[in-house]
């Protein structure tokens, strides 16, 4: 992962909607969330353009791709085996 806060303001937005995007998340979902059109997330991603101001709109973006690894990992956990502690009695 690549330490944000080496980025500038558009490159972070830039690297939010592409990781995003990378889950799964569609530019029109993205896009819902701030309040945007999908052309205009697409562009994000695309570094075509970038969010005035940006701040705010990293800090959603940063807070959506955090909720998604959370559920992710949540999920990895949900569907692992639990370990067979029992021992198995053995009929003679």
């Amino acid at each position: 992962m690549v330490a944000i806060t080496a980025l500038s303001q558009g490159e972070t937005t830039n690297y939010l909607v592409q990781e995003l995007h990378g889950l799964g998340v569609t530019y029109q979902a993205i896009a819902d969330t701030v309040g945007v059109t999908w052309m205009t997330a697409h562009r994000w991603a695309t570094g075509e353009s970038a969010p005035r101001p940006a701040g705010p709109i990293n800090k959603i973006l940063a807070e959506m791709l955090g909720d998604i690894q959370t559920q992710k990992r949540v999920a990895a956990g949900a569907f692992s085996r639990p370990k067979n502690t029992q021992k198995t009695a053995i009929l003679a």
